[in-house]
């Protein structure tokens, strides 16, 4: 259990500060830690627990895939075990920002495009059943840079 407080102070001028100050009467323990990738540049962005408990990042690799920079989704065990990886992409560079866990019980993943769609980037939304397996993907944006960073499933799914 933590204790967290805030205090806010006006200033002379009319400004305000922000004072943070964090107490721990018994601090967190680390239950696990892992790390994640291969030999070059390889970065996660977003992370959802999943239905079984485990968990699901998604980013971006250049260590893996057909190309130089895909979108990549890394499943994992409740103990942080890896169990496998999915890349998604084109000969552009292509990255998720963000997942959600679907009511199917599969993923969708949001980002930005090079490799396919009208512009130099286009947004990217990406769905794939649990296993990571690609069901569908669309891109969305013009002829300029359009990046998509946030999903939420919606009632209809």
């Amino acid at each position: 259990m933590f204790n967290l407080s805030f205090n806010i102070e006006q200033t002379e001028s009319s400004e305000y500060s922000m004072n943070h100050i964090t107490s721990f009467s018994n601090p967190p323990e680390t239950e696990w830690n892992q790390t994640y990738g291969g030999t070059d540049h390889d970065g996660a962005h977003s992370v959802v627990q999943t239905v079984d408990g485990g968990y699901a990042l998604a980013g971006w690799t250049a260590s893996f895939g057909a190309h130089n920079g895909d979108a990549w989704l890394v499943k994992v065990d409740s103990s942080g075990v890896f169990q496998w990886n999915r890349t998604y992409g084109g000969s552009g560079d292509d990255k998720a920002a963000q997942l959600v866990c679907t009511s199917d019980g599969g993923y969708a993943l949001v980002g930005s495009t090079e490799s396919f769609g009208a512009g130099c980037f286009d947004f990217w939304l990406i769905k794939v059943d649990s296993f990571g397996n690609h069901q569908w993907n669309r891109t969305y944006g013009g002829l300029g840079i359009d990046f998509a960073e946030s999903i939420v499933e919606t009632f209809d799914g």
